[in-house]
């Protein structure tokens, strides 16, 4: 690498800003990359490229302890609070959906509904996920 790097990540609410410390641009660190509140990934930068594999190997650390949290979250929530979540959340065409799947249970439209919620969120997983 031609460049200086220096890993710096924070949450500044929403998810976790991924930055280069050694360099600035506009009068901040570069950010080259963001976590997900879910655990996804998504890189601005071609990270085996840019970011020494340490660093990388931390940030998708990061991640996966990220999606974890997250799972643990939406699991400890009641089924209605699972469903109304997603329901607030999924694109429209998913969550009109949902509302005609009159065959279906609410746990199965809740499955439904939560892959439609993660394949909407930008990035991938640092690992493989039940989704």
């Amino acid at each position: 690498m031609d460049h200086p790097f220096k890993l710096f990540m924070c949450c500044p609410g929403g998810g976790t800003v991924i930055c280069n410390k050694a360099v600035t641009v506009n009068n901040d660190y570069k950010q080259i990359g963001f976590i997900y509140h879910c655990g996804k990934l998504k890189w601005y930068v071609d990270p085996k490229a840019y970011v020494p594999e340490k660093d990388r190997v931390r940030v998708e650390e990061t991640a996966a302890r990220q999606a974890e949290k997250w799972e643990k979250w939406f699991s400890s929530l009641p089924e209605i609070s699972q469903y109304g979540f997603l329901l607030d959340n999924v694109p429209h065409k998913i969550f009109m959906e949902a509302v005609h799947m009159t065959n279906k249970n609410r746990q199965e439209k809740i499955l439904f509904l939560k892959k439609g919620y993660l394949d909407s969120v930008p990035g991938e997983f640092a690992y493989k996920t039940s989704g």
